[in-house]
């Protein structure tokens, strides 16, 4: 038997900007406004009012003041729930004069055979930056403690039993008798907070996973799972991405969807599920052959063209045609300032320095940009190099070159942005790659919704090759930041202002110019303080002083990371150690603890975090010297500190 616990929680808003709020954290950043329905829907204008849900489409057949309707179908949503009050009225909101935009082709003929529907169709999609094979046949996270050892097959199973269209019962009863008749399997569980307890097999559960983690796991895996009993789920494509072979149930819904191939279908019973999957296991050949055809009819999938079929289709329920227009980078005219100039300061950037300006370059939006690059004369050919690959419809590019010995970090961005003819300052370092092509776009958006802001910042990703450690702390502080608020100043909560709280003066004054974009009237007002270390933090804390805003831009991301080594790690966290203590007149190390039990702490809780996670032993002693080494500089920073204050 397997045991379960937990349930699933809901989140409700308390206002409309709360709701907006949750948009931007958890799904993108967008310019519209966003209100309740109570504030005013019934009063509102457009060309198109579009129902996302049964729950929705009263409400926007009651909306008299639009020139069309539609509705998003994206499930055959009367299969949720037993026959009853709630399948009876999805089923109804089928027949209604909606012009129906279908996830997918099988959604598109139901509704168009059944009900009569005007229906168009988009391809449920993948981000392909992120979701791709591994480099090499080796599976990483094997022979790694608790995960699986390398004899083992390794099952990747999307186990989101609160939603009963994922059938994970039958999938879980059919790794179960595969384990009792001596498959060696190792079973990875994500989707749901609380999965899985107990299991007759070895397992793991996740959680709830990002897109990055999840590509990850694929990766490590040999065989995927994830069932749809209604309409099909994008998690097969994002696995089938990762160059991993995927058992889907066999339903008309997939069949649908998924050509010859490029699934194994299995039939809907533990028995035959574990018949199949057996079969799978057993045939390397067939399980590579299943890989690479799947890969290949993923390739073209993509958002943008999924998003562009939408579109197509509101225009065509409308009666207009398409412009063909497509969002792009935008060269600015003769005479007219750009809104943005992006500053890079840079001193031997090398290849990566050119990767980083042909993605600024890429950047797609509605207005002209131009980039100013501040080169403390660079010795390896990077900025000649980079002059070299200019193009006339590119954003202008603007070098200026300084002697290296006046190169300090608060000093020169003021110089990049007193260089800088936008309005705003975008700010990145030569190692700081923008992840897509909307990273600039995502910035400015958020600081011309919040006019109070004096800038924004934007997420670090850690490179795919960091160790795990650094991208889980990568991801545990930017996530920690989602939680206190994307848009925060002195005024958030003025009571732990007031007290001086000094946790919530670093969630404060947390700023990074690695990936940010400021307001260039409020730089002039306040530059950057020229110190050697921590200038953009030091920053942050003065326009928070002012009363100004700050924003965190969770879309707004970076490649951005370092494996440091242990002399690294000392100096690095020396160096902030006194920053601390010297700017804002805190300590990052408690001398009344002492060292020993400090270290035994860290030391405890990452070693814990290790086995849980399936971490291996090397990449574990790794990090325990890199964090005896970090609590050691720490020390000495708070200690040259007090001594540097005559303490």
């Amino acid at each position: 038997m397997i045991a379960r616990s937990g349930s699933r929680r809901r989140r409700t808003h308390t206002d409309a900007a709360h709701a907006y709020d949750d948009i931007v954290r958890l799904f993108q950043t967008i310019r519209a406004s966003v209100a309740f329905c109570r504030d005013g829907f019934d009063a509102a204008k457009g060309d198109v009012v579009v129902a996302t849900g049964w729950q929705t489409v009263a409400r926007a057949l009651n909306a008299v003041h639009f020139r069309t309707r539609c509705y998003l179908v994206q499930d055959f949503e009367a299969s949720f729930h037993a026959m009853g009050s709630r399948a009876l009225m999805a089923e109804w909101t089928y027949t209604q004069d909606l012009g129906c935009i279908c996830a997918g082709p099988w959604l598109a003929r139901t509704l168009r055979r059944q009900f009569g529907r005007w229906t168009r169709q988009f391809d449920l999609a993948l981000e392909h930056e992120v979701y791709y094979p591994s480099k090499d046949d080796r599976r990483p996270g094997k022979d790694n403690g608790r995960g699986p050892r390398r004899s083992q097959k390794r099952i990747v199973l999307y186990a989101r039993s609160g939603t009963a269209r994922r059938a994970v019962e039958l999938a879980l009863l059919a790794l179960e008798h595969l384990a009792a008749n001596g498959a060696d399997i190792h079973v990875d569980l994500f989707g749901e907070e609380d999965t899985a307890t107990r299991a007759p097999f070895p397992c793991v559960s996740h959680g709830i996973l990002n897109a990055k983690e999840l590509a990850e796991l694929y990766r490590g895996a040999d065989i995927g799972i994830c069932f749809s009993a209604t309409n099909y789920s994008l998690v097969p494509q994002e696995m089938m991405a990762c160059g991993l072979p995927v058992v889907e149930i066999d339903a008309e819904s997939t069949r649908a969807v998924f050509p010859d191939g490029v699934v194994t279908f299995a039939g809907p019973h533990p028995l035959a599920i574990a018949s199949d999957l057996s079969r799978l296991l057993q045939d390397a050949p067939r399980r590579r052959r299943q890989a690479a055809a799947a890969l290949a009819w993923v390739a073209p999938f993509n958002w943008e063209a999924s998003a562009r079929a939408v579109e197509r289709s509101l225009l065509e329920r409308l009666g207009l045609r398409p412009s063909g227009r497509r969002t792009a980078a935008v060269a600015r005219p003769i005479g007219e300032p750009p809104k943005v100039t992006v500053c890079i300061p840079t001193y031997n950037g090398g290849r990566l320095l050119r990767q980083v300006v042909a993605r600024v370059r890429s950047q797609r939006a509605p207005w002209p940009f131009d980039m100013v690059i501040i080169d403390s004369s660079s010795t390896d050919g990077s900025i000649r190099r980079l002059l070299a690959d200019a193009m006339p419809e590119a954003p202008p590019l603007q070098v200026a070159t300084i002697a290296q010995a006046e190169f300090q970090h608060g000093r020169t961005r003021n110089l990049c942005a007193d260089m800088a003819r936008g309005e705003l300052v975008a700010f990145l370092t030569q190692d700081a790659l923008p992840a897509d092509d909307f990273w600039l776009y995502n910035l400015v958006t958020m600081l011309e919704r919040f006019p109070r802001a004096a800038g924004a910042f934007g997420r670090h990703v850690a490179w795919p090759s960091a160790s795990p450690f650094v991208k889980r702390e990568l991801d545990e502080h930017f996530a920690g930041l989602a939680r206190a608020g994307l848009v925060l100043s002195r005024d958030t909560d003025r009571e732990l202002w007031r007290a001086g709280d000094p946790e919530w003066r670093q969630v404060l004054h947390f700023f990074s110019d690695n990936n940010a974009c400021l307001r260039r009237c409020i730089w002039q007002q306040v530059p950057y303080p020229e110190l050697v270390f921590g200038e953009d933090q030091a920053w942050a804390d003065g326009i928070i002083r002012l009363g100004y805003e700050k924003v965190y831009v969770p879309s707004a991301v970076v490649y951005h990371s370092h494996d440091h080594g242990a002399d690294e790690a000392f100096a690095r966290a020396e160096t902030e150690a006194q920053f601390f203590a010297g700017v804002f007149g805190y300590q990052v190390y408690d001398p009344a603890r002492g060292f020993d039990d400090q270290l035994a702490a860290i030391q405890y809780a990452d070693t814990g975090w290790a086995r849980s996670h399936g971490i291996s032993q090397q990449q574990l002693e790794r990090q325990l010297v890199l964090n005896e080494a970090r609590l050691r500089g720490r020390a000495s920073g708070a200690r040259r500190a007090l001594e540097g204050a005559g303490g």
